[in-house]
């Protein structure tokens, strides 16, 4: 998958002067599904071991959040390893459920990943 920005796909993101502890991205999804959505999107988010469970994740899924739908409500899918409980639990908290799977190759063995989806929230 490619998920290189595109100029008008490009959020600001901030640092401070320690090193980086995870990162947040978003892109197309290419989840296998069988709906075939206008434009369906992608977070991938990863915090380091050590310093998971602060509420970083939170902040950064819903910085990536914000900006997927700047442009107005929209479903949402995140594909997640299938023994990634951790991060099953955190997605779940945030309206994501468990909606298929598929393998996905990681070098010659294919992991067996979770399709997850947030249906599009209505505008308050």
């Amino acid at each position: 998958m490619n998920c290189a920005p595109e100029p008008v796909d490009e959020a600001p993101a901030s640092s401070a002067s320690h090193a980086p502890i995870g990162y947040v991205t978003a892109c197309p999804a290419h989840l296998p599904t069988r709906r075939r959505a206008r434009r369906r999107e992608n977070p991938r988010l990863y915090i380091l071991q050590g310093h998971q469970g602060a509420g970083r994740g939170t902040l950064l899924l819903k910085t990536a959040l914000e900006w997927l739908e700047r442009d107005g409500p929209r479903t949402l899918w995140i594909g997640v390893w299938s023994e990634n409980y951790g991060a099953q639990r955190f997605y779940a908290r945030h309206g994501f459920e468990i909606v298929g799977d598929y393998s996905f190759m990681v070098g010659d063995h294919a992991d067996h990943e979770l399709i997850t989806r947030r249906p599009a929230r209505p505008t308050r």
